[in-house]
Order: structure tokens, then sequence, then C-alpha cells
């Protein structure tokens, strides 16, 4: 049987009494060693540690050399190069602690746009990088070979400055991925003056572009235009921009985008489009052939687009009604599509009034049944109230008040576009209400809309003394110090502070605002106090109690004059 001897100081000892196994363990302990002690933890001896050798030796800062410009150049010749020659190319000895900075200030500042530690060798680069490169280098060399031109040029500077400016800030930077054809697409220079629109021979030989290349420039030229609303700019895009060829196209691709535009935006592009037939731009021809196009597909539009007629009629009317277009060009261009021509009848009704419309109607020789089914005349006419293009001619009905206030207020308001001035105010009235300025009636309207103009513009709901200024004028043209007329007009504004709930203050404004422009007298005022007439006295109460410092001061000032006036004789 084996015996199992356990880990002890002195266990040799009881075999041997001390014999060799203790010699040799007492051997170890001396060597360092050391056998186990009595609790079995066995110790090592440790070392001594040479710290020095963990010093980390610091050269001179100004010693160090952080390579030059070339460094990695040699990385392109591969293994096959000599490494001693190479080493010696790559790392150059210089005196200039910080040389390999030198290519990223050159950079900065615009030095070796196009070069690089490649030298003649192009860096290995995809195809996408390649063409997106020899694209920016097309274009810088474009827009340089382009100012020089504008510089030999008599033409007028300002235009094109203006253009570019713009065109840097609405044109995207290109990506790594397009082509030098579609950043040509987004930006083309353009050359400026006046002369261009009507250098016919010059447009003519513009190149033909493809439906993707005039997209993208309508799109810009449509954004250019909405952002500034200067049609002389726009059109002179267009003029050097799109050759006669194109010009179809652009029709049909301006409706595609208006479609999914505002009814403002619409609007002001069809004026553009009056612009540019009236400056021999765009053809009647022209843009009938891309009107039929787009009223092809109108019922298939329908069906994303429910009020697509109404939109298209949004485009035309502006045409019509500066009579870019003239009403037989709408017979031409609307034959069969009964619908478009009913949404431009509306509208036209409210730009210029039934009288206007019936007498181009008829100019035309228009006929509903140009446009609709016979049996389904009656029916389209009588539901869209069109009754005054059907029945004899001059017997056409008159506009009622509520039309007329909302033709003024329209043309009035500020955030109805660049308000209309006196004098196509006093056209408007003088066509489509005629003997009636004179009435009673039509100063109450007329009353109504320049002083709800101004207390509503642009959703201010405050009385806007400057605005109610600039249309002053017209309250004092049509009631033409008519004490009668003057009355009405202080009735107008009770009923309009009625209808608006008292607002704090504007009744006081508004008769203060009649007073200091002249449009009512002392007299009419003092009348309109004392006035019992049973149809104009809603509201009669309120509007005393809040005018009783207005009139108190009135008085005052009256009696002053008196004075004044008996002094003096």
């Amino acid at each position: 049987m084996m015996e199992m001897q356990m880990p002890s100081g002195g266990g040799g000892g009881s075999r041997g009494g001390g014999g060799g196994r203790d010699d040799r363990g007492g051997d170890r302990r001396k060597r360092g060693g050391g056998g186990p002690s009595e609790d079995g933890w066995q110790s090592v001896q440790r070392k001594n540690l040479d710290t020095s050798k963990l010093r980390i030796k610091v050269s001179d800062p100004t010693s160090v050399l952080l390579g030059g410009s070339n460094q990695f150049a040699a990385w392109t010749q591969g293994a096959g190069g000599n490494s001693d020659s190479d080493h010696s190319s790559a790392f150059p000895q210089t005196s200039n602690t910080f040389a390999a900075l030198q290519d990223v200030e050159d950079k900065k500042s615009g030095v070796g746009m196009f070069s690089g530690p490649y030298g003649k060798q192009p860096p290995p680069s995809n195809t996408e990088r390649e063409k997106a490169v020899n694209s920016l280098r097309n274009f810088v060399s474009a827009e340089k070979e382009e100012r020089q031109a504008r510089t030999a040029s008599s033409r007028t500077p300002s235009r094109s400055s203006s253009r570019e400016g713009s065109s840097a800030r609405q044109t995207p930077a290109p990506s790594s991925s397009q082509s030098h054809d579609d950043l040509a697409a987004v930006v083309q220079p353009v050359a400026s003056g006046s002369s261009a629109i009507s250098d016919r021979d010059t447009r003519k030989n513009l190149p033909h572009l493809n439906p993707d290349q005039v997209a993208k420039k309508i799109q810009f030229i449509l954004e250019e235009f909405v952002t500034n609303n200067n049609f002389q700019e726009s059109a002179l895009c267009v003029s050097e921009t799109f050759p006669p060829s194109n010009m179809g196209n652009f029709v049909v691709e301006t409706m595609n985008i208006l479609l999914e535009r505002s009814a403002t935006v619409r609007s002001g592009v069809g004026k553009l489009m009056g612009h540019l037939m009236k400056e021999g731009i765009l053809t009647t021809e022209q843009f009938l052939e891309g009107f039929k196009e787009i009223a092809e597909v109108a019922d298939d539009l329908a069906i994303d687009v429910p009020k697509v007629w109404l939109y298209l009629a949004e485009i035309l009317v502006p045409m019509l009604s500066t009579e870019a277009l003239t009403f037989s060009d709408l017979k031409t261009a609307a034959t069969g599509l009964h619908k478009l021509v009913v949404e431009i009848l509306r509208l036209l009704v409210k730009e210029k009034g039934p009288g206007w419309v019936r007498q181009r109607w008829d100019v035309a020789g228009m006929s509903w049944k140009d446009f609709a089914p016979a049996d389904s005349i009656d029916r389209i006419v009588k539901e869209n109230k069109l009754e005054f293009t059907v029945g004899p001619a001059g017997e056409v009905a008159p506009l009622t008040p509520e039309m007329i206030h909302t033709k003024l207020l329209q043309m009035l308001r500020p955030e109805q576009g660049a308000p209309a001035t006196t004098d196509e105010d006093t056209k408007w009235i003088s066509a489509n209400v005629g003997d009636r300025a004179k009435t009673p009636e039509f100063i109450r309207v007329l009353t109504t809309a320049v002083c709800e103009s101004a207390y509503q513009a642009a959703g201010s709901k405050k009385f806007e003394e400057a605005l109610f200024s600039k249309h002053a004028t017209l309250l004092q043209k049509y009631i033409d110090t008519n004490e009668e007329l003057e009355l009405h007009c202080l009735y107008a504004v009770q009923e309009l502070n009625h209808r608006l709930e008292q607002p704090s203050g504007l009744l006081r404004d508004l008769f203060q605002a009649l007073w200091d422009y002249g449009c009512v007298a002392n007299e009419t005022f003092l009348r309109w106090e004392q006035s019992k007439d049973p149809a104009f006295l809603q509201g009669k109460g309120v509007a005393l109690k809040s005018l009783t410092a207005f009139f108190t001061a009135l008085r005052e000032a009256d009696d002053d004059l008196s004075e004044e006036c008996a002094s003096g004789q």
C-alpha cells in the first residue's frame, strides 16, 4: 500500500532523519525556488526592476519631420519600385516642420484645385466620381467663358447679375452621381439684355431640349418667377432657354406643374404666359398646341385631380382678361369642353362682369352648341347662372351688389396680390357699374369694401390707416361732396361695425379717417347723429355711445371755427 505524504516542512526527517530531500529542498530555497510553508503557500523571491529602461527618450521637437506633400506618392508604384529611391523621394529632407500641411493650405486658398499628390496620374476612383469632377470642370469653364462674354458685350449687366445670384441660391450642388447633362439642365448661364427677346434668329439656333431638360428648366424658371414676380426677367429666361421647337412642350409641362400649385400661383403664371404671348416669345399656335395635349387627357387627370377644369380655367382667365388670348382662340381650344368653358365664364364674370364677357362672346360668334350637346345646354346654363350668354344681345343682367362687393374687395386687399391702382378700379367700375356708380346703394358697397379692406388686410384685425389712405380717393371721386351720398357712406360704416360685432375702437377710427381725408363734411356727421331713418337703426345706439368723444371734439372744432370767422369779420 502506498503512503500519502502530507506537505509539511519536516516530513522528510521522519523517514531519513533529515536526509537528501531536505538537502535538495534547502538548495531550492537558496536559489529562490522556496518550498511550501506550513500552511501550504509557496513564497517567490522578487527581482529588482531597472526603471530606467521604461523611460522614453524624447528628441528635440524641432528635429521632428512630418514629411513632405508627396510622402505617399510611391504607393502608386506598387512593389516593383526601388525602395531606396522611393523612400528618399517620399520623405524629402526639409527644414519646414509642417511641410505636410502645405497641401491643406493650398486647397483652402484654391491653389491647385484639380492637382494633387498623384501628379499626372489620375487617382484611383470610381466612374461616378470622375463624372462629377468632369461636370464641375466643364461648369466652371462655362461660367468663365460666359463672364468673359458678358464683359465684352454691350448688354445691360444688372439683369444678368440678378439671375446669377438667384441661380446660385436655388440651384442644388452637383452630387457625385450627377452627370454633366444633369448639371447643365439645372444651371445654365443666360445672357443679359432685353434685345435677347427680340432676337428671333438667335432663338432658332438654340439646341432642342429633351423632355427631362425641359421639365428641369421650367421648374427652375417658375420657382424664380414665384419668388421675384418679375415678368421681364422670367420672359428673358424663357426666350434664351427654349427654342421655338420646345415651346409646345413648355406649355404642357408648365400646366402639369401648375395643377399641383395654389390658385394664386396658377393665376400669376397665367399672366406670365399672357406676357410671353404679347412679347412674341410664345405664339398662339404654340400655346394651343400644348393646351390641346393637356385637354385630351384632362378627363383622365380628373381621377387624381377632380378640379382639373377649374385649375385650367385659372390659368387661362388671366390670358383672356388681358386679351393676350381671344375668345376666338378659346372657341378653337375648348371645342367640346363645356366643363372648361363654364369655369372660365364664371371666373371672368367675377373679374370683368357679364357685359364684358357677353360683348366678346358675340364678337367671336360663340355658341353653346360648340361646347355641349344640344339637349344639355339649357341645364348647363341654368345650373351655372350663365343666362346672359343665351339671351338677346344687349340684355345682360347687371352685377348684383354682392358681386360688386366681392370684386372690389379682391382688387383692394393686398393679400390678393398687388392691389389694383385707382385707375384700374375706376375702369372696372365704369365698365361694370356704369351709371349706378352715383347711387346710394353703390356708395354703401364701395364704402364697405374700402373700410373692410383696411381693417381685415392680411388678417391683421386692426384698422390700417395707411391702407385706407390709398383708397380714400375712390370714395372722394364717387361721393363728390354730395351730402346724401356722404350720409349713406356713414350708414355703410355703421352696418359694417354692427356686422363685425363692434370691434373695439374701429368705428371711432373709421369716422376719424373719413373726416381727416375729407370724404364726409362736418354737417353730414351731425346729420347722421340725428338721423332716425328706420332702415338704418340697427346698431345705431351702440355706435352713438362709442362716438361720444368724437362728436364732442367735432362740435368744439365747429365752435372754434365760428369764433375765428366772427373775429375775422
